[in-house]
């Protein structure tokens, strides 16, 4: 299987562009670089974007370096994922609960405790991989602090006064400027979006290596 000359990424036979970075693929460049695969790809780390939410959580308080978009896209999916497992079980349960069940009502409470201590046990590496990102795109620390500030207030609201659709409603609602609220939130998603689809700087910075640069060589 032919490999990007730009990249260094495995991709499929007869495709016109890298599916990683949109490097124009041509017969005779894919052929040679099929030929130096095993060199160009050597030290260029490709993990799974399950691979990389591990990685976050082994680099929990990780603040030096740079992460590349599947690296921070892997950690925010799987995130969301087992947060949203997380709080739909404990409502699911919590409802049950109101019929008396005392079993329900013992599942709601350890699947909401878990809950709570996934949200605080997660936060640091949650930062710490929205600083890497946000230094791949050549950047400093203040950028990523948007994305937690959304994160700490979502935990807020959904711990505390959200426990269904109705209740979310209702919050934003009762709020002085709901419409406000509302872009603020959106706004922020969006910017989630933007750091997951844009293309970190391809040299060196201050920040260290690009992450899709092989070891040892300095661009």
């Amino acid at each position: 299987m032919p490999f990007c000359s730009k990249c260094g990424t495995e991709v499929p036979e007869n495709v016109s562009f890298c599916q990683e970075c949109g490097n124009a693929l041509q017969s005779g460049q894919t052929n040679q670089a099929n030929k130096a695969a095993p060199a160009a790809n050597a030290g260029v780390e490709n993990l799974s974007l399950w691979g990389y939410f591990i990685k976050c959580l082994k680099n929990y308080a990780n603040f030096k370096g740079r992460a590349r978009r599947k690296e921070f896209s892997g950690f925010v999916l799987f995130w969301a994922l087992i947060w949203i497992g997380l709080y739909f079980g404990y409502s699911v349960f919590g409802d049950m609960s109101e019929y008396e069940d005392d079993l329900s009502a013992i599942v709601a409470g350890l699947l909401a405790l878990l809950h709570t201590l996934y949200e605080l046990a997660t936060l640091i590496p949650f930062f710490a991989v929205c600083t890497r990102r946000v230094h791949d795109l050549g950047k400093s620390v203040w950028h990523a602090l948007p994305i937690v500030a959304i994160l700490v207030s979502i935990s807020i609201l959904f711990g505390f006064y959200i426990d269904d659709f109705n209740d979310l409603i209702t919050a934003i609602s009762s709020l002085r400027r709901p419409a406000k609220a509302v872009t603020l939130i959106v706004t922020g998603f969006i910017y989630i979006l933007w750091l997951s689809c844009s293309e970190g700087e391809a040299k060196k910075n201050e920040y260290g290596s690009s992450p899709k640069q092989r070891k040892g060589v300095q661009k």
